[in-house]
């Protein structure tokens, strides 16, 4: 009822119309991608072709509406490269939210890219390479941050895996406390939202059921 292909058109006014991917590892433990710039309800029959397709114990899917700090043409933002969830060795990352401060984070990490999605991406693997852990690079980045600006996101709201395990974040800003979710409205939409069925952990932007094991 409130699938991720449900929600993509569900908000006429939030429609995620700027791409979709699915990431996931092998039986291999090598991470697949699939990925596109166009909106996934223009889609259909290729999603679902390959939801049916994937059998893995850990998979992130993304649609995106993208934001643009930057104010760039839609044209740069909207390629199959922007799209997520982005990879690099064996992790996946996928993030909802906006970084307001990419100049300032591009000149600390010396890294560039058009998506604020990705650079967040980096920003965090540098952290990781330093900290050697999750929770203390997560942190790190926030701080680092916040040092730049009192309110450098809207969200840095992810989801994060090594291949092993799967991390979540979910830190909003005040601001967009109030924002409702794209399928049930009485929801808020940056809270993330889990639930736990039988060994099958899920994890979602909104609950994706009306079922009342979803926390």
């Amino acid at each position: 009822k409130y699938s991720l292909f449900n929600q993509s058109f569900a908000d006429k006014n939030r429609k995620q119309e700027d791409g979709w991917g699915i990431g996931y590892y092998d039986n291999g433990g090598k991470i697949n991608l699939i990925k596109s710039p166009n909106p996934v309800y223009e889609e259909k029959d290729k999603f679902k072709a390959y939801i049916e397709k994937i059998n893995a114990n850990i998979i992130i899917a993304h649609i995106r509406r993208a934001s643009n700090p930057l104010k760039l043409p839609l044209s740069m933002l909207k390629t199959y490269e922007a799209a997520q969830p982005f990879s690099w060795n064996n992790y996946l990352f996928a993030h909802n939210g906006s970084i307001k401060v990419v100049k300032t984070v591009e000149e600390y990490i010396l890294e560039e890219s058009n998506n604020d999605s990705e650079i967040l991406f980096l920003h965090l693997l540098q952290n990781l390479e330093k900290e050697k852990d999750f929770v203390k690079a997560i942190m790190r980045c926030e701080n680092e941050l916040c040092s730049i600006k009192d309110i450098p996101y809207s969200a840095i709201n992810l989801i994060f895996s090594d291949g092993k395990k799967i991390y979540t974040v979910c830190k909003y800003s005040k601001k967009y406390e109030n924002l409702k979710t794209l399928c049930k409205k009485e929801d808020y939409y940056f809270r993330l939202r889990y639930c736990l069925r039988n060994d099958t952990a899920i994890v979602a932007s909104e609950k994706l059921d009306e079922s009342n094991d979803w926390y």
